[in-house]
């Protein structure tokens, strides 16, 4: 604790001044650096009386605070950042997709629902979502900004669109097998829709009958559509036929009844992330460290009062130089002034 005279003269903040006997001047001293909530350490020596005082030693802690938040955070935008992704699923009603970064893991969607306000605007949108992960489903509602999260995997609401479900069934009434796009045949496909009016292709195997569909619904009544079919032969798109129909009406196309029943699909964003939290920790981190560091800098003085009569005093703050310039000034005036009345 105890410096060389030489070291009192080395730092940029020094002073130089005439006390009181040795007692009496450590005394005033002691008082003044403890109005200014300094912590004090005295230590006697041949060479006179030797003092080491430090204030706000939380801002000390800031700096190691900011070293250890910026390592964590390089180490996590190096190491986690790239086993990062995301994803967007489409699903219709009652569709079940495995996610191609995790295929263990299955996500259902049931039909979006929106919520209305009394003038018709759209105030919410929901969609009962259901995440199969190692045996276990869990199901939960999820809307703009409340995803469902499973195994660190969050999926949150996207987009959604129009769809339409179909089914056809022969002059028998036996159900037909349906292909939708490129997808797998089953007795119902769902024809997704960037919009009303585009067109999407279903074939009927059985029958090698290929068809492109369309469809606008009709908002003055409920469930009451437009649906447009033009038949696909050999790459060759005929002419369109429009019609009609009531969900869940049959529309005949030769021989063939096909029903429509529209509904919406929604786009899901899967995310796993491994590294947000302690990003977002790590930044904190440097916030807190960097408030700490510059709004409580550490400062320390360093005193000796020699046989002689005279007060070495020495100073210097972490990251303050300009703040801690005219606090020394100050502190140097007033133990002036007091020294010279003895304290009084």
């Amino acid at each position: 604790m105890a410096q060389p005279e030489a070291f009192f003269s080395v730092l940029k903040h020094n002073a130089q001044i005439s006390v009181p006997p040795r007692q009496q001047a450590v005394n005033i001293l002691t008082n003044i650096l403890r109005r200014h909530r300094y912590r004090l350490l005295w230590r006697e020596g041949d060479e006179g009386v030797a003092l080491h005082a430090s204030r706000n030693h939380i801002g000390a802690l800031g700096t190691q605070i900011t070293h250890w938040s910026l390592t964590l955070l390089v180490v996590n935008l190096v190491w986690m950042y790239p086993l990062a992704w995301r994803e967007e699923i489409t699903l219709g009603p009652g569709q079940t997709r495995a996610l191609r970064h995790r295929p263990t893991v299955q996500v259902r969607a049931e039909r979006l629902v929106i919520e209305r306000l009394p003038d018709g605007v759209p105030r919410q949108y929901r969609a009962p979502v259901t995440v199969l992960a190692d045996g276990i489903a869990t199901t939960q509602e999820v809307w703009l900004n409340q995803p469902l999260v499973v195994q660190g995997i969050g999926c949150y609401l996207a987009s959604y669109g129009p769809a339409l479900r179909v089914t056809a069934t022969d002059a028998t009434g036996r159900r037909l097998q349906l292909v939708a796009g490129n997808g797998s045949p089953d007795e119902e496909a769902i024809l997704l829709f960037q919009e009303e009016g585009s067109y999407r292709e279903v074939s009927i195997p059985s029958s090698k009958l290929s068809l492109q569909v369309s469809y606008t619904s009709d908002e003055g009544s409920a469930g009451l559509s437009t649906v447009s079919i033009r038949p696909v032969q050999e790459g060759r798109v005929g002419p369109a036929v429009s019609k009609w129909v009531v969900a869940g009406e049959a529309l005949v196309w030769e021989g063939i009844a096909l029903t429509f029943v529209p509904t919406d699909y929604v786009v899901l964003l899967a995310v796993y992330d491994p590294s947000f939290i302690t990003v977002i920790s790590s930044a904190l981190g440097l916030m807190v460290g960097l408030m700490l560091s510059f709004y409580l800098p550490h400062q320390r003085l360093w005193a000796r009062v020699t046989p002689d009569g005279r007060l070495l005093l020495a100073g210097m703050a972490e990251g303050d130089w300009l703040g801690f310039d005219r606090h020394f000034a100050r502190l140097v005036a007033i133990i002036r002034e007091e020294m010279a009345y003895g304290g009084a």
